[in-house]
């Protein structure tokens, strides 16, 4: 029986459309199975990446504790973000939401007045010379951290206003001042002389470690706003080893949205290769 040349075109033609339609759903097929692979792996490294756990401890002590490790961390990412001339109002912003969640408070004196209070509490009990040694460092740390963000708030101003050396140098003053004054109501709190030696001990390295954007060795001994303002222009705006470094790199928002968009971009990438790989293998292997 003859068949038309006519017929086993249009049949042809038929089984083509058929192949690339099959085509066309496995193609879309792996691509959307790509995309449930990759998204849940996303929101689980975002989740690691930008979250904050900003859960408050139960008892007191332990929230400033954690209070302190939370700004520790800030610091860093502060210091990270301010070598690579990065966003700073990102860092403190998302340092005082944090810490505001966290107290379930936003009073800026919260954490102090609780630090201080937890001091009093402590010495008028008549704890162990231990107890009041923790109470009396956690009370450095609250005033401490207080003034480490004061600090940060300054050099973002200052980065903006570097013409004016006065002004910033009577401001800086000023918040040496204030941290003084917050530091010497601890002290005026407590009697015993060696304790007192532990914690003038203790604020003198909390003092030199956490200021930011500067290294610890080059505040020893600790300097006057005048020569602070001149380490400051040191490592800020040359090459100097007073430049405070950073353990960890960190992302902001910005940064992982690019980078979950190119990672979407390869996966596609990947997978239309994959499948124009297997067509144009096919089609030799029918030739």
């Amino acid at each position: 029986m003859c068949v038309p040349v006519q017929s086993l075109s249009i049949s042809k033609l038929i089984l083509k459309l058929k192949d690339e339609r099959v085509q066309l759903q496995l193609c879309c097929s792996f691509f959307v199975a790509a995309l449930l692979l990759v998204l849940p792996v996303t929101f689980f490294i975002s989740h690691k990446v930008m979250a904050e756990d900003v859960r408050r401890p139960d008892d007191e002590e332990s929230y400033l504790d954690k209070a302190m490790i939370m700004d520790e961390r800030f610091l860093d990412q502060f210091n990270y973000f301010l070598d690579k001339r990065k966003n700073l109002t990102y860092v403190t912003v998302r340092q005082e939401q944090s810490q505001h969640i966290m107290a379930r408070s936003y009073d800026p004196n919260y954490r102090t007045y609780m630090a201080l209070n937890l001091l009093n509490v402590t010495i008028t009990q008549n704890a162990t010379d231990q107890n009041v040694t923790h109470a009396a460092i956690r009370a450095v740390e609250a005033v401490g951290s207080k003034h480490m963000l004061r600090m940060e708030h300054f050099i973002m101003d200052y980065i903006q206003s570097v013409t004016k050396r006065s002004e910033n140098v009577e401001r800086l003053q000023r918040l040496i001042n204030k941290a003084k004054e917050d530091y010497n109501v601890i002290l005026d709190m407590v009697e015993d002389v060696e304790l007192k030696e532990r914690i003038e001990s203790h604020w003198s390295h909390f003092r030199t470690s956490h200021t930011p954007g500067i290294d610890h060795h080059c505040l020893r001994p600790y300097p006057n706003a005048s020569e602070l303002l001149k380490v400051f222009d040191s490592a800020l705006y040359f090459e100097s080893d007073c430049s405070c470094g950073y353990r960890k790199t960190y992302w902001t928002e910005d940064d992982f949205e690019t980078a979950v968009a190119w990672t979407y971009i390869f996966v596609t990438c990947v997978v239309f290769g994959i499948l124009f790989s297997l067509w144009s293998w096919r089609n030799k292997s029918h030739k």
